[in-house]
């Protein structure tokens, strides 16, 4: 395996961004050419126009669709947590917390995460060298430590800490992806941290890897490259059922439509979108 390491990371936020920068690139060194890892600057929140009137997200010259009627009203918000939520195999979640999610418009910085994602796929796909075979995306407010370093110890034992954790999580990353290729698993998204929403998992791939059941958090995760070519097919997907060409009012726009990043990843590559796309395509 050849890993492509990208960090997500606003210009804006320097202290963030030196911190992240330099003990996952650090720690990329110490793999012999096996891990390249590289700085993506982010899409900044506070250069994107959102008009939820027009469905239009605009950044620079160029528009975008967002994703229509995503803010739900108070009878729909007590549907999806009384039936569709659970009919999907997620755990119970009252219409007050799907509220804070789902009951609003979509955010600037929503649309600017997902945009950044959507490049960093892009990246891979097509601006990266083909010799990389995964792409490990990282958020700049990630961590490879499960703790807080302590304020007694020196500057440089703490790098030392946060090197050779991101270090011990490329190790057990690449020791993965090689089993998930021995067993002939080509097409996925590998979640590196999550927030668990299904009931359920699905069954094992490896000791270490489940097949995972819904779940949100785009911090740290890996993509095989059929699994990239699937996220941007899927985006193809949905500007294609939404419509493509135009805004409310007429809008020129791109062919991509814009939505939280933490409900594309699930919906786009979780078994039973397949299943039913596939079923779609038969029929």
């Amino acid at each position: 395996a050849m890993l492509l390491v990208l960090l997500i990371s606003l210009r804006a936020r320097s202290a963030r961004r030196t911190l992240a920068s330099q003990c996952w690139l650090r720690a990329a060194e110490r793999f012999s050419g096996l891990v390249e890892a590289r700085l993506l600057d982010a899409v900044e929140a506070d250069g994107l126009l959102l008009n939820s009137e027009t469905g239009v997200c605009r950044l620079q010259h160029t528009n975008y669709r967002l994703f229509p009627a995503w803010a739900l009203d108070g009878a729909q918000l007590e549907d999806l947590a009384t039936q569709r939520w659970a009919a999907a195999g997620l755990g119970p979640m009252p219409a007050a917390q799907l509220a804070k999610y789902y009951g609003r418009p979509l955010s600037a910085p929503e649309a600017a995460c997902f945009l950044s994602h959507h490049q960093a796929w892009h990246h891979f796909l097509f601006e990266a060298h083909p010799r990389f075979s995964h792409l490990l995306i990282l958020e700049d407010d990630c961590t490879p430590l499960s703790f807080i370093p302590g304020a007694d110890l020196r500057e440089e034992e703490r790098w030392k800490l946060y090197v050779d954790g991101a270090q011990a999580v490329l190790a057990l990353l690449l020791a993965e992806l090689r089993l998930l290729a021995a067993a002939h698993h080509t097409r996925f998204l590998l979640y590196l941290g999550r927030n668990r929403l299904a009931r359920e998992d699905g069954p094992l791939r490896t000791q270490r890897v489940c097949e995972a059941g819904f779940s949100s958090c785009s911090h740290a995760y890996a993509l095989s490259r059929a699994g990239a070519v699937a996220l941007l097919d899927c985006a193809r997907t949905v500007a294609d059922r939404v419509g493509r060409g135009s805004g409310a009012d007429g809008i020129s726009c791109m062919d991509l439509v814009v939505m939280p990043v933490d409900d594309f990843l699930p919906a786009a590559l979780c078994p039973g979108h397949h299943h039913q796309q596939q079923q779609q395509q038969e029929q």
